[in-house]
């Protein structure tokens, strides 16, 4: 059972950092500009973070890559000790982790909880993937031998989104460094203090300096200076697909590798035969979770006819049960998002729903008494995949439900989307679920569960949702090149 929190429960890690600071080749940075960094909920002033300038940035760059030939250098199996070294500290600092995520992240102790378990999984994972890697010797003739070598990158720029801090920068930041790769990371400028504290806690557990460089900036100025800069030979950005397109234009000029996880607007299809109780617990889980702020959530509900009626009424029921305030108290199942930006961009999309014809089923406004940027859990029924409310990613706590009459229809319409990042379908014949998992178009297709998130396997999108995979031993392909020799040994 969790436990509440509090931002007192973070402050001795908060104080390894100094205000205003970055982290460069081992050590914190002051910067001339600074950032504030608050409190999701309640507003609270945490700290400052650095802003980096060019300069800083030109730094950490010449840093990673002064650490690279000994960093690649090293033998496989030494930098996945380093990782499992990494995955110790960070299981040590557990507690830490939890309350700053959930105070600066806005996430519920549960949702946080579960983030840095993950984190702490994916550390362990690569680990082991770093000794297992390997090329191949192609058949040839006595006189020649030829074999191909996997090798790594190089620099590698990592750009992060604000909506699960230290986790999204795990999934880069592993494979990156088990391939051989040297890092600088451009942390979230809502959400940079995680990343920043784990870069001198990995210092601490062996990892050389200038192998792990973190800075902090605006994503329009120090992102896409790193998307151009001539030292970084690949970077992976997750964030929106508009950004996204920017840096992939942006690291074109100089035919840069590019991963984009992007945007979603994931469908969750809930067949005539499906288990409603299941489906309506795992659709809400799929859309409420982090208060909707997930790319992967699953708001668009397209239900059979014969079973919508039933199917909303136990998902209104799950959404009834929510208890919405301070995410740092473990009672808490609904937070805030990210700010009060968001908070209005969501209501705008609540009020045109409404203004389009759809049903509002429950929420579609703000909580009363609540001063933070909160939402309440929304579901909208009788929708069609015309609206916007359908079409575009609103990033909230809000549900779209889109009646069909049949398995077709429910996957010609899962399919009517600039998306494709992740689906769940809900059918207790085993033939649909194959036939379902083969034709929707998107990254994962999870059955009868809400979960689309395994260390083992890859995970990515099809269409506007991106292009490349992270996780899974496709993850760490991402970082890796192939280079073919040819040897006469005659």
């Amino acid at each position: 059972m969790s436990t509440s929190y509090s931002p007192a429960d973070y402050a001795t890690l908060l104080s390894v950092m100094p205000e205003g600071s970055v982290y460069i080749n081992g050590s914190f940075v002051k910067t001339t500009d600074q950032h504030g960094v608050f409190g999701k909920a309640d507003g609270q002033l945490i700290t400052h973070c650095g802003y980096a300038s060019g300069r800083d940035l030109n730094d950490a760059v010449a840093s990673a890559k002064s650490a690279l030939p000994a960093w690649a250098g090293k033998a496989p199996a030494e930098r996945g000790k380093v990782l499992l070294a990494m995955a110790n500290v960070l299981q040590a600092r557990f507690r830490e982790f939890v309350a700053l995520e959930s105070h600066h992240g806005g996430k519920t102790i549960a949702d946080a909880e579960i983030d840095i378990r993950a984190s702490i999984g994916t550390l362990q994972w690569f680990a082991g993937c770093a000794e297992r890697l390997d090329g191949r010797v192609v058949a040839s003739a006595s006189s020649i031998h030829r074999f191909v070598r996997r090798e790594p990158l190089g620099v590698c720029g990592l750009i992060l989104p604000w909506n699960f801090p230290l986790l999204l920068m795990l999934w880069k930041l592993a494979p990156a460094l088990a391939a051989g790769n040297t890092v600088v990371v451009k942390p979230a400028s809502e959400t940079p203090l995680s990343t920043l504290l784990f870069a001198a806690l990995a210092v601490d557990a062996g990892l050389p300096h200038g192998v792990f460089n973190v800075v902090a900036g605006s994503g329009r100025g120090i992102g896409m200076q790193l998307a151009t800069h001539a030292d970084i030979a690949k970077v992976s950005f997750t964030g929106s697909t508009e950004v996204g397109i920017q840096v992939a234009q942006a690291a074109a000029k100089s035919v840069k590798r590019v991963t984009l996880e992007l945007g979603g607007k994931s469908p969750a299809v809930i067949l005539a035969d499906a288990e409603l109780d299941r489906a309506a617990i795992g659709t809400a889980a799929g859309v409420f979770g982090h208060a909707g702020q997930k790319c992967a959530a699953r708001t668009r509900c397209i239900v059979v006819e014969s079973v919508a009626d039933a199917l909303v009424e136990k998902i209104l029921a799950r959404a009834k049960m929510l208890k919405v305030g301070n995410p740092m108290d473990a009672s808490t199942t609904l937070g805030p998002v990210i700010n009060a930006a968001a908070q209005q961009n969501i209501l705008n999309y609540c009020n045109g729903a409404v203004a389009e014809g759809a049903k509002l089923v429950c929420g579609g406004k703000a909580p009363e008494g609540l001063p933070g940027p909160f939402v309440e859990a929304t579901i909208f029924d009788h929708a069609s995949n015309r609206m916007k409310i359908a079409r575009e990613e609103i990033f909230g706590p809000v549900l779209t439900v889109i009646r069909v009459k049949d398995m077709e229809e429910a996957i010609a319409v899962a399919n009517d989307s600039d998306y494709g990042l992740a689906a769940t379908v809900w059918t207790q014949s085993l033939a649909r679920a194959h036939q379902l998992a083969a034709h929707i178009e998107a990254g994962t297709v999870s059955v009868n569960t809400p979960a689309v998130i395994g260390i083992e396997m890859p995970f990515g999108g099809y269409k506007q949702s991106g292009y490349g995979r992270e996780l899974g031993v496709e993850g760490l392909d991402a970082y890796l090149q192939h280079k073919s020799v040819v040897m006469d040994i005659s």
